[in-house]
């Protein structure tokens, strides 16, 4: 899976996050990666005493919590209550710096490490098929356990048309069309959603170089697991979050509100987070921006489903139906749209 990356990035990119664009991440004292072995190490500074995971106050529904007191853990800062508000808009206005920062940028293109790397250069045909292969195949044994009724809950029939109808649709010809002319491309980190994002309480005491204050005013996000970093769409990394962890209400009440800010801070001219460069609103609109977060998510959540079932449970499988179902569903999505 490439996964030795996460070393790559820390060492050659770790410090440009923190410094130029204002994103938090762990402090990295030492990073190393070898794609050719997959070994990696990493040593990275400690943030158990100043706050939790992200995920922790989206609640008790996603897979990611279960089994956990999350109470206690949150109790652990008495004085942090941020609201889903707070996390997800400082989640979105780091992760569009970073994605403006980038934004159809040449020179991340000579990064071999990236994941995607071969295959936005028309390259590597035969492990993005494989890829796609393990959707389509654990696929096969999803539809015979749903068509003989051995699952243990009750598939969508319009999702099962939708997941039959992406699969269908599978083809490197048309893949690399996409990518080229029809959606944006950036850096982005690859598997973006609250369970890999940590949340520094408010007030927490400065440790060490990862803030330049010595205190967090009002709570903060520091990005983590950067092992499937790499280059794909930016809008895509939003809806993978939101579908992961915020529950249909909350998303229906908030999701129009949120990526609009992403897109600001996407487009603005202002110097947001010492980046400098923005992405021209002339080029790339707002409709766009919302396509591509409807479509893009929604198809990576359709390989998750297809392809998941052989590795995880049946209540997993069951909640993240549920989750892409509802989003579907609000979208419009269709056999024949997806």
């Amino acid at each position: 899976l490439g996964l030795a990356r996460e070393g790559y990035f820390y060492k050659l990119l770790g410090e440009v996050l923190i410094n130029e664009l204002d994103i938090t991440l762990p402090f990295p004292y030492y990073s190393y990666g070898d794609m050719t072995t997959g070994e990696k190490v990493l040593l990275l500074e400690d943030l158990s005493d100043r706050g939790v995971l992200s995920s922790f106050y989206f609640g008790k529904a996603s897979p990611v919590n279960w089994g956990k007191d999350l109470d206690a853990l949150i109790a652990k800062f008495p004085g942090q209550k941020p609201t889903l508000r707070q996390i997800i808009d400082d989640a979105f206005q780091q992760v569009a710096r970073m994605h403006r920062k980038f934004w159809k940028d040449a020179s991340i293109l000579s990064y071999s490490w990236l994941r995607s790397y071969d295959w936005i250069h028309g390259e590597g045909k035969n492990t993005w098929q494989e890829a796609q292969k393990r959707a389509t195949d654990s696929w096969v044994s999803v539809k015979a356990k749903i068509e003989a009724k051995t699952t243990a809950f009750q598939w969508d029939e319009e999702i099962v048309a939708v997941v039959d109808a992406s699969l269908s649709k599978i083809d490197w010809e048309n893949y690399q069309h996409i990518i080229h002319h029809q959606r944006s491309w950036t850096f982005v980190h690859g598997d973006f959603h609250p369970g890999n994002i940590f949340w520094i309480a408010a007030d927490a005491p400065h440790t060490n170089q990862l803030d330049n204050s010595e205190k967090v005013k009002s709570g903060k996000s520091v990005l983590l697991d950067w092992e499937m970093v790499g280059l794909g769409n930016g809008p895509q990394e939003l809806s993978q979050y939101m579908i992961s962890h915020v529950t249909p209400d909350v998303r229906r009440e908030i999701e129009d509100e949120v990526l609009g800010l992403y897109y600001r801070t996407l487009t603005s001219n202002e110097d947001v987070g010492g980046v400098g460069k923005y992405v021209s609103a002339e080029e790339y609109s707002f409709e766009q921006c919302k396509e591509e977060y409807i479509y893009g998510g929604f198809e990576r959540w359709v390989w998750f489903l297809a392809a998941l079932p052989k590795v995880c449970p049946e209540p997993m499988i069951e909640y993240w139906h549920n989750q892409t179902v509802a989003f579907m569903r609000d979208h419009h999505i269709t056999s024949q749209s997806v």
